[in-house]
């Protein structure tokens, strides 16, 4: 990447991330005069009212054309920093550095970039794809177990829908399937970059997933979105069972792998009213119908399945 080009660079980040890595990612990649852009982070900022703090930002600085937003965290900055970019003066360039597994494997590599709205995810947004990813596991070393776990919740996906090699990855070798994980979403976006079609496979899980997530976020218990996804997977894969007739061996083996790398998601009862309410907020709807991804087998994802909203309730468990 030739930052040299851009008159003026602005960093994105977290509070974290910048007491962990922002001096040391300035003087890796030799950058000089850098605004520096610092959130508080976390899914609960992923909002207008921090994406207004961005901007100000940049125009306080008098960001134009030929400014650069490197955006240099996990998924929740990709997400507002790509949105905050393509937005201001109708796009100026951007880059993401994810330093969170999730980040490195999806947000940012898929162009889609938004922010929450009336707790409906990613509600608001635009797809527009950075001018780079750049992937370095060196912030990884300071990545904790649950965000680990969360960016293995991802990667089973693809080994769901796409390689069923990507089953086996775990906390100890997940390193080894990063540059697969990307290519699988790489290779996926490039055929459908606006999600009218193939890509909506990568929602897979992501129905009662993203639903679970808003829930938790709303009920101020801390959850991962990889640990949501991998629980909505779960959900799937019983309604896979039902409807398309998956093989009970396909669940056993997802089963596996869900336990042994620590996922344990449990819902009560008044947990699924929400989480159903939350599905008829989905963005994915269609006509007011819930959508899914389901499997008819291992590697053979069903996208745009219409799933009676009074029939969910019983595969959420």
């Amino acid at each position: 990447m030739k930052f040299s080009r851009y008159d003026k660079i602005f960093i994105l980040c977290d509070k974290k991330v910048a007491a962990l890595w922002l001096p040391e990612f300035v003087r890796y990649y030799g950058l000089k005069k850098t605004i520096d852009i610092v959130i508080k982070g976390g899914e609960e900022c992923k909002t207008l009212r921090t994406v207004e703090k961005i901007w100000r930002t940049l125009v306080k600085h008098e960001a134009d054309s030929n400014s650069l937003l490197i955006n240099f965290g996990g998924g929740v900055i990709c997400d507002i920093g790509g949105f905050a970019a393509s937005c201001y003066q109708r796009g100026i360039d951007f880059i993401n550095v994810p330093t969170t597994l999730l980040a490195m494997v999806d947000a940012a590599v898929g162009g889609k970039n938004g922010i929450n709205f009336k707790g409906i995810k990613n509600k608001i947004g635009v797809v527009n794809f950075p001018k780079e990813v750049i992937v370095n596991k060196l912030w990884l070393s300071t990545l904790d177990e649950r965000n680990i776990r969360s960016g293995i919740g991802e990667m089973l996906k693809y080994g769901l829908i796409a390689d069923k090699n990507m089953l086996n990855v775990n906390a100890d070798n997940y390193s080894d399937y990063i540059e697969k994980a990307i290519s699988i979403k790489k290779k996926i976006v490039s055929r459908d970059a606006k999600d009218h079609r193939i890509r909506k496979i990568l929602n897979f899980g992501h129905t009662v997933g993203h639903a679970l997530e808003a829930v938790r976020i709303e009920e101020g218990v801390e959850t991962t979105h990889g640990e949501c996804v991998a629980f909505g997977m779960l959900c799937a894969l019983r309604i896979s069972h039902d409807i398309l007739g998956l093989s009970e061996e396909v669940i056993k083996k997802y089963e596996k792998a869900y336990k042994s790398n620590g996922f344990s998601e449990h819902v009560d009862n008044d947990e699924i009213a929400k989480i159903i309410g939350k599905i008829h907020q989905d963005k994915k709807n269609k006509n007011g119908r819930a959508m899914f991804v389901l499997l008819g087998d291992i590697e053979k994802p069903i996208f745009d399945l219409h799933i009676p909203f009074s029939d969910i309730e019983r595969y959420i468990y």
